[in-house]
């Protein structure tokens, strides 16, 4: 894959922004998976807790609307990273895959997303466990009492849902480039040239194989860093709450 460092850096910066504007769901998707398993937590109650707290009270909707955009200073740069880091890995291992093994380009996708996957995991534990630990904190809770309450279990306390999180992306990235890379080889082959309608049907396809194949992943994560439970694989899908958020 022939990369430049205009493109780079506009896919970091668009990721970036991408990720500002995201913060809000991504800190109630986090609210809503570190829910403990058997609780009634709803979207509508999330977003009452978040912006309602009592911590809150005679505050104005600006005060309260920061409260969901907890931990966008981490997720912004995360976003930046993610958006080049992972696809340069992904087809830059998938390309040489398919070229020195000459398997199916579905195949080498999802080696090259499972490369990208683990490799992204390992380096985004640290801000990933803290970003957690900011956007399911209550409101107003200072940044270095997020930090301290980490820094008491040690290694283990930074270290928390990176099983999940490799789990989560193993599976999610795997199918992700695999179903993107295969489906994209196919169009090109069928119309007989690369084409940006057939580039986007691959990215909706593989988005939303991601979707369902990183959701117990992610929960089990979430779960894992706040501490609220300690289910393993099995009860987590025998009791449906593989599903939340």
């Amino acid at each position: 894959m022939k990369t430049n460092n205009s493109s780079t850096i506009k896919a970091a910066a668009s990721s970036a922004v991408t990720g500002v504007i995201l913060t809000p769901f991504d800190t109630l998707k986090n609210r809503l998976l570190s829910a403990k398993p058997g609780g009634n937590f709803t979207l509508t109650q999330q977003v009452s807790m978040a912006m309602q707290n009592d911590s809150l009270q005679g505050q104005g909707l600006l005060a309260r609307m920061r409260s969901l955009y907890k931990g966008v200073g981490i997720y912004g740069p995360q976003k930046a990273f993610n958006g080049t880091f992972v696809p340069v890995v992904a087809i830059t291992t998938a390309e040489y895959v398919k070229e020195t093994t000459h398997c199916h380009a579905t195949l080498a996708g999802a080696i090259g997303g499972a490369t990208a996957g683990i490799s992204e995991a390992f380096i985004n534990q640290a801000p990933e466990r803290l970003k957690v630990g900011i956007q399911t904190a209550q409101p107003n809770t200072p940044f270095f009492t997020v930090v301290n309450q980490i820094n008491q279990r040690g290694l283990q306390g930074w270290g928390a849902g990176l099983g999940s999180t490799c789990v989560r992306n193993l599976s999610g990235a795997t199918l992700t480039w695999g179903v993107f890379i295969g489906l994209r080889d196919s169009i090109k082959k069928n119309q007989g040239h690369d084409s940006a309608i057939g580039d986007t049907l691959a990215a909706v396809g593989a988005a939303t194989m991601r979707i369902l194949a990183s959701q117990p992943g992610e929960r089990m994560k979430v779960l894992r860093q706040t501490g609220q439970t300690s289910m393993g694989w099995g009860q987590l899908f025998r009791s449906g709450e593989w599903a939340r958020g």
